[in-house]
This record gives C-alpha cells, sequence and structure tokens, in this order.
C-alpha cells in the first residue's frame, strides 16, 4: 500500500509541476472526497468525476487516471491486509510518513482529515 501511496503523491507532483491549480483547495478537496469514497467509504459502483477542478481536460483526465490506478490498487491491498474498518483505511491513504520523491505528502495533495 505504501508504494501505491508514494506513487499516486509522484504522479500528483509531475501533474502539479505543470499545472499549480492542482494544489488549490478546491481541487484537493475533490481528490480528497475522491479517495475518500472509493477507498475509505468503498461505495459501491463508485466512478471517478471527470473534472477536478484543473483548468485542463488534459490535466484533469491525469489525475483521474493517478487516482483510478491508486482506488484500484488500494481496494486489493486492504482486502489483501484485511482492512475493514474505515479508521484503519483512512490511515492508509492519509498515511503522513509516506513522501513523493521530492519531499511532499498525503496533505500537500488532498489536505489533512
Amino acid at each position: 500500500m505504501e508504494l501505491l501511496l508514494e506513487a499516486l503523491l509522484n504522479s500528483l507532483e509531475e501533474i502539479g509541476s505543470n499545472h499549480s491549480e492542482l494544489y488549490d483547495t478546491m481541487v484537493r478537496e475533490c481528490i480528497a472526497t475522491a479517495l475518500y469514497r472509493g477507498v475509505v467509504l468503498q461505495v459501491p459502483n463508485f466512478q471517478l468525476r471527470d473534472s477536478f477542478g484543473l483548468y485542463s481536460d488534459e490535466a484533469n483526465l491525469k489525475v483521474k487516471e493517478a487516482l483510478e490506478a491508486f482506488i484500484t490498487g488500494a481496494h486489493s491491498d486492504a482486502n489483501a491486509m484485511n482492512v475493514d474498518e474505515e479508521a484503519e483505511r483512512v490511515k492508509l491513504v492519509w498515511n503522513y510518513e509516506i513522501q513523493s520523491t521530492n519531499g511532499r505528502r498525503a496533505d500537500d495533495f488532498f489536505g489533512a482529515i
């Protein structure tokens, strides 16, 4: 799970290098909501939105693809680890010990919880 989170942080950081609006509060809240609903709550038939508030369709698509990969992998990892409680799944996503290559943490991309 830690490798998945690191990969997500690195993907978001790369997107943010060309799209600084990724760090805007509204965008971070959209990403956080998607992760909370997709991983923590495991909403049945959860579908990611097409727009996360970035200015270009291309950037929104890149965020969506990064989140899809993370959510899919997180479901598998959480099940393999027998993580059934919501509070435990929150800790897997909002794990502040995991950083991107350049030292950014979950709260830089999807706020604190």
